[in-house]
């Protein structure tokens, strides 16, 4: 009796992909073609400011930061809590964090 070998998915979608291989292509070329409107679009939301488009709410958000508080929206704020209730904001808790942040580059 011969056995059957046991079919992995994997070959099965290779063979599948295979059998149909112009019906993909069309496939991918049909939907290419739906899609590269979109992508041409696509340089403008990239532009210094990443993907906050212009009149968003992110958008005012970020232009208040910068014009209120002089903050920038390439900085990064770390905001720390205490586990124990202890409080933070002494001269010797902000030293002890300022000296284990200062490990790392960049960091005021």
């Amino acid at each position: 009796m011969k056995r059957r070998q046991v079919e992995k998915p994997f070959q099965r979608w290779g063979r599948i992909i295979f059998r149909y291989r112009w019906a993909v292509v069309a496939t991918w070329f049909f939907l290419l073609s739906i899609l590269i409107p979109f992508a041409i679009h696509t340089p403008a939301l990239l532009k210094d400011n990443g993907f906050t488009p212009v009149g968003s709410s992110s958008q005012i958000g970020i232009q208040k930061l910068e014009e209120s508080l002089g903050m920038s929206a390439a900085t990064l704020d770390i905001v720390m809590e205490s586990t124990t209730g202890e409080n933070l904001t002494t001269s010797l808790s902000s030293k002890r964090i300022s000296e284990e942040l200062s490990r790392y580059h960049g960091t005021n």
